[in-house]
């Protein structure tokens, strides 16, 4: 998992803390979520990552997102990117 902190004030840094395996990459200026976005695909594409996922701090993912992902990738191989994940059952 890669996380991108941009100098955000909301105790970002003390939740990161809590995961494991996290590549995190602190912004000494907020630049806006543009600048966070590209510093997060920098550090993606450096890693090969296959598969991105983008979340904002507003944002939820389901736990069951990856293993849709992959299945939908699965299915449909032609395809580039999957623009959202329906929510059910929240």
């Amino acid at each position: 998992m890669i996380v991108v902190d941009d100098a955000s004030t909301d105790g970002s840094r003390d939740i990161i803390a809590r995961f494991d395996s996290v590549d995190t990459h602190y912004l000494d200026v907020n630049e806006g979520a543009t600048m966070a976005t590209v510093v997060g695909l920098e550090a993606a594409i450096k890693q090969g990552a296959k598969f991105v996922t983008l979340l904002d701090g507003d944002d939820v993912l389901c736990s069951n997102a990856n293993s849709y992902y992959r299945k939908t990738f699965e299915g449909f191989p032609a395809a580039e990117f999957i623009r959202r994940l329906p929510v059910t059952g929240i």
